[in-house]
């Protein structure tokens, strides 16, 4: 599943991970805000988000017609390794305890696990955690220090420093920019 260096590379890329993050991420499309030009603090309109969401399922659909067949118990495997880490997200999951539970190895458990979602294990487990922080931040009056607690992280620092990495923004921008349309300046 690896991509060699080849023409289209980084493009290959780009639609890959636009493709896991709809498939992970079904209720959250990724929009990291852009600024247009002279339109000061305003970003994209809902016709720009509804032009990126359509993008990312062009790419979505491109990608998945050219995935390889897989093993219907590879696929299984990696089904059962998501299903655990989805019912235990909020808790500091070990990889050891991962193994142990599914009495896998855990180089092989890794590598079903990347082939299944593109991601490793933890990586999968932060980018549900933010997924779900998405959600509570939309959909309840929770400030950010209770949906990060209540997503599994103790240090609001390290999810607002992952939040960021991850969504583009911060979680508190997230929040205003969705339910309000309005982005404050820095």
């Amino acid at each position: 599943m690896g991509f060699r260096h080849r023409p289209g590379f980084q493009q290959s890329v780009n639609i890959r991970q636009a493709t896991l993050n709809t498939r992970i991420f079904t209720m959250h499309v990724e929009y990291r805000p852009f600024q247009l030009s002279g339109s000061g603090d305003r970003i994209g309109s809902h016709r720009d988000q509804v032009r990126w969401q359509a993008l990312l399922l062009i790419c979505r659909t491109l990608w998945t017609e050219k995935l390889p067949v897989k093993d219907n118990a590879e696929l299984a495997l990696g089904q059962r390794i998501k299903n655990f880490i989805d019912e235990h997200y909020k808790e500091n999951l070990e990889f050891r305890l991962i193994t142990a539970e599914l009495k896998m190895n855990r180089f092989y458990l890794a590598h079903v696990f990347k082939a299944f979602s593109g991601y490793s294990p933890k990586q999968y487990q932060t980018r549900r955690r933010i997924g779900e922080a998405q959600s509570l931040l939309l959909s309840t009056s929770s400030g950010v220090t209770e949906v990060a607690n209540a997503v599994g992280y103790d240090n609001v620092n390290n999810f607002h420093r992952i939040f960021q990495n991850l969504i583009g923004i911060s979680p508190a921008r997230y929040k205003k920019f969705w339910l309000t349309g309005e982005l404050k300046s820095k």
